[in-house]
């Protein structure tokens, strides 16, 4: 008996320590593996408590508390003014100045450019900050201090989970309930037909059939996930893809991008000062606007029998981030000779893709360009183009 007696409490100490390596094993990895930093303001994280049927709650936080990423289990542990918190990835912190902090990376679109020839995406990093803009809408702020601004910003946090970011967003339930929601709204789809909507002190729970969100002019239905602006729907939700390769990098690292290349095919820098004039190829590239020694070469289609001069099209200001351009482009037009609109677009020279495509009303006599749909480190080439007429015959 007392054999048998021995025999289980060895068998209970070999599996109590085996435990205990086991648990401290865990320990060390989980906290080896982690990645701690700090809150830069006071605010709160939301989570939904399964506890209080499914009830948005919130931790809340200091200005300077730390906070830790597990990479075994993919969770953010922190000391909150309720206790310990511990959330997933896909939870975004809300500081108290009303920006936004990303814990993982998401997409964006800002839902006022849903109507326009192209749509930009934008791959928005872990760790980086949504600002709430002195004005309207939110910014994210480059690593060299670019603003890229949004209006009306939708984030897809995970395949289910969304968060839109505007001014006077409403809810529209199937029983025709509207409800205020302010300037921020969480959705998220459960199972089947279930949809969870909710924000700090708001939390509805529903079958997704007949819902919409609505914020001025912009709809999104619930139900099948179509976007709409003023009354057209334009894209869907699944348009919304997360580290997508086509979607646009928003670089904050300093150490990361570098700027795109810009090329003219028929255009040309204006460079005047009061001892000469001279026109070259403008190529940016690399941190500074630089321009090419060499004279640049424009084709001239003149009627031989006439002085009339074809139009010409020159570059007065050009200032280039890794993402984002913007130009003052001067039309010359001595002889009147342009018959139509001016097609301004910029083309991804190894996808030839059109980045950029604007329209100029003839008779205008200056090009204003301003994008944020460039890629670091890429080439591209900015065209503009009008028909012309010279003697009766006319050209491209």
């Amino acid at each position: 008996m007392n054999k048998i007696k021995g025999r289980i409490i060895f068998v209970l100490y070999i599996i109590f320590a085996i435990a205990s390596i086991v648990g401290a094993t865990y320990y060390v990895l989980n906290n080896i593996n982690a990645e701690t930093y700090k809150f830069e303001k006071d605010g709160y994280a939301i989570y939904v408590s399964s506890s209080e049927d499914f009830k948005s709650k919130s931790y809340t936080f200091k200005s300077g508390t730390e906070y830790s990423y597990k990479k075994l289990n993919d969770k953010i542990t922190f000391d909150s003014n309720e206790g310990n918190a511990k959330i997933d990835e896909s939870t975004v912190i809300h500081y108290s100045d009303n920006s936004l902090l990303l814990l993982k990376n998401v997409v964006g679109l800002d839902l006022n450019t849903i109507n326009q020839k192209i749509i930009f995406y934008y791959n928005i990093y872990k760790n980086n900050t949504i600002k709430k803009s002195n004005s309207d809408g939110y910014i994210i702020e480059t690593f060299n201090k670019e603003k890229i601004n949004f209006k009306d910003l939708l984030l897809r946090i995970n395949e289910k989970k969304f968060l839109f970011l505007g001014d006077n967003i409403r809810l529209t339930l199937s029983t025709d309930e509207v409800i205020d929601f302010g300037n921020y709204i969480y959705f998220e789809y459960i199972d089947g037909d279930i949809i969870r909507v909710y924000n700090n002190n708001k939390n509805y729970q529903t079958i997704k059939s007949n819902v919409s969100i609505i914020c001025d002019d912009l709809i999104i239905n619930l139900s099948d996930k179509t976007i709409a602006k003023d009354g057209k729907k334009y894209i869907t939700l699944s348009n919304l893809v997360i580290d997508n390769d086509n979607n646009i990098d928003i670089i904050t690292e300093t150490d990361v991008a570098k700027l795109p290349t810009i090329n003219q095919s028929n255009i040309v820098i204006k460079n005047d000062t009061e001892d000469n004039k001279t026109e070259t190829n403008n190529v940016v590239d690399n941190g500074s606007n630089s321009t090419n020694n060499a004279q640049q070469e424009v084709e001239e289609v003149e009627d031989k029998t006439s002085s009339k001069k074809t139009p010409e099209y020159k570059v007065v200001s050009m200032k280039v981030t890794p993402i984002q351009i913007e130009a003052e482009i001067e039309i010359n037009d001595e002889d009147t000779l342009i018959t139509s609109d001016t097609d301004v677009t910029i083309v991804n020279n190894a996808t030839l893709k059109t980045v950029y495509e604007q329209t100029v009303p003839m008779g205008d006599t200056t090009i204003f360009l301003s994008t944020a749909g460039l890629d670091p480190d890429t080439e591209y080439t900015l065209y503009a183009k009008a028909k012309y007429s010279v003697n009766g015959v006319e050209y491209d």
